[in-house]
């Protein structure tokens, strides 16, 4: 054990040393353009989604683009057709291609329907679907499913539903849940079922609400959260499963001005805590995610005194809430902060747009920060001030549920373009070797992460180590690839190790739930 210990350290130490690079980078052309969604790719790249009303087809068009580590980009496409189209998050698949969802006014009847398109590792398009829940609605979020299929968060004209496909975007069902609203974002939990989370209407204001599924789609539970007066205006954009087997939604609390607003769950949605964090005079989050040390990095935006103005704003907290340390970047127009997830450098990498830099108007804004949100570019320490809101919970109203969906095959016009500016980045540097012989993707990785062996071997044997050196997994791999379902692993830091003939290769994991 001592040595196994030894090796570990070792092993944390030269990560640790590995320089983290950072960068700020604009995206776009003489009109809007913004990134709604970023991930991390197996190359260790990233990919980026959003819209542009620069290039395309006309109107709004969706914008895929794809970089290296530093920002630089690979290549980018636009799709959609001569009406507005919208891209809202967008998922590398297990084939390295990528899966797009958002929403298309390509009809030419001005109704919005959800579109998924299905890429290969180009960009270059392999199907792509549209689905037209009842009178019409958008999809703001969809996660690969355990089962290879995907699971589709809709809005069946201003009702809360899901979609659930099979890996080729043909439907398998379709559920309404009977809330006035808009539903902003879906995981699928530990047990196979969903969880959604989501802004209601009712006749005083606006809440937030979370829908606990099944597998299948059926309601195990939903909730309503408002502050304690019940007259506020409450939203939730971004909801993760905890390791606990609860959940953490990030949205924003009117009381009576704006604050990011977090709250945390048990299993069932009763809340644990609630906090509300405050800097400046409007603030929201956007997007929630967590870290390796079981806390949470928010992002979204802080308004500035000037009218119109605000700054990307970023909070780290540690499991319970409390603030670590808080960022803003910008400069004197307007940014916001719409997606962020940790890079397996720790740092973190952030998207969105701005309008006081680039190529004119509103261009997509790329942020990558390290561990300590530092970037040393149009950035500002934050004073954030941390509130404890009292919360109440209650069931929400069910409204009559929409029609069955229609699916319908859909040609967009694929185009390029965008120009791309640096603000400001800084040099990799490489303390450790990279070995190619043995790829982990995703990583970090959520709820499953395939190992595959680069060159042939005789034999290899498996085995998975926490930080703490302790063995949690072991397999003799008889194939050239492998896939692990992780979802009984905590989130954290791991080592895999696979031993092929007569050597050893480590290589780190981040698990991010």
């Amino acid at each position: 054990m001592k040595k196994l210990l030894s090796l570990f350290l070792f092993s944390s130490l030269v990560f640790s040393a590995h320089a983290q690079v950072t960068f700020q980078k604009t995206y776009g052309g003489a009109q809007d353009d913004e990134f709604n969604y970023v991930q991390q790719t197996f190359d260790g790249g990233y990919i980026l989604l959003g819209e542009t009303n620069s290039f395309g087809a006309g109107g709004y068009d969706i914008y895929l683009v794809k970089t290296d580590s530093t920002g630089d980009t690979i290549w980018t496409k636009t799709y959609g057709g001569p009406e507005d189209d919208f891209g809202y998050e967008v998922q590398q698949s297990p084939d390295s291609g990528y899966i797009v969802i958002g929403s298309t006014h390509g009809n030419g009847m001005g109704t919005q329907y959800a579109y998924l398109i299905k890429t290969n590792i180009d960009g270059d398009t392999l199907w792509e679907k549209t689905y037209e829940p009842g009178t019409g609605g958008g999809a703001y979020s969809f996660k690969q499913t355990f089962d290879g299929g995907l699971i589709l968060d809709c809005n069946y004209g201003g009702v809360a539903g899901l979609i659930k496909t099979n890996s080729q975007g043909d439907t398998l069902w379709t559920k309404s849940y009977g809330i006035s609203g808009f539903s902003y974002e879906v995981q699928q939990t530990a047990d196979s079922g969903y969880i959604m989370v989501g802004i209601g209407d009712d006749p005083v204001s606006s809440y937030e609400y979370l829908i606990k599924t099944d597998v299948d789609g059926n309601t195990v539970w939903k909730k309503a959260y408002k502050g304690s007066s019940f007259n506020n205006d409450h939203s939730g954009f971004s909801v993760q499963q905890t390791q606990d087997g609860g959940y953490i939604t990030a949205g924003g609390i009117n009381r009576p001005v704006t604050d990011v607003y977090l709250i945390k769950t048990n299993s069932f949605g009763d809340t644990l805590w609630t906090k509300a964090y405050a800097s400046d005079s409007i603030n929201v989050g956007l997007s929630i995610f967590l870290t390796s040390d079981s806390g949470y990095i928010i992002a979204g935006y802080t308004s500035r005194i000037v009218a119109g103005t605000a700054d990307v704003y970023l909070i780290k907290t540690d499991s319970i809430g409390n603030v670590l340390w808080s960022k803003s970047f910008g400069s004197s127009n307007y940014e916001q902060n719409n997606s962020i997830r940790q890079t397996i450098d720790g740092g973190y990498i952030l998207a969105g747009k701005t309008n006081s830099f680039g190529a004119g108007d509103y261009d997509a804004y790329l942020i990558k920060t390290d561990a300590n949100g530092d970037n040393g570019c149009y950035e500002n320490n934050r004073s954030t001030i941390l509130k404890a809101p009292a919360t109440i919970v209650s069931l929400p109203a069910d409204t009559i549920p929409s029609a069955p969906t229609l699916v319908n095959s859909f040609s967009a016009l694929v185009s390029r373009g965008g120009i791309i500016n640096t603000l400001c980045t800084t040099a990799e540097i490489n303390e450790l070797v990279e070995v190619n012989e043995i790829s982990i993707y995703p990583n970090p990785a959520q709820y499953n992460f395939t190992i595959s062996i680069n060159v042939v071997v005789s034999n290899a044997n498996l085995e998975i180590h926490n930080m703490f050196g302790e063995e949690i997994y072991s397999a003799t791999l008889n194939h050239k690839q492998l896939t692990i379902n992780c979802t009984s692993f905590p989130s954290g830091i791991y080592f895999i190790s696979v031993r092929m003939d007569d050597q050893v290769i480590t290589k780190k994991l981040i698990i991010n739930k």
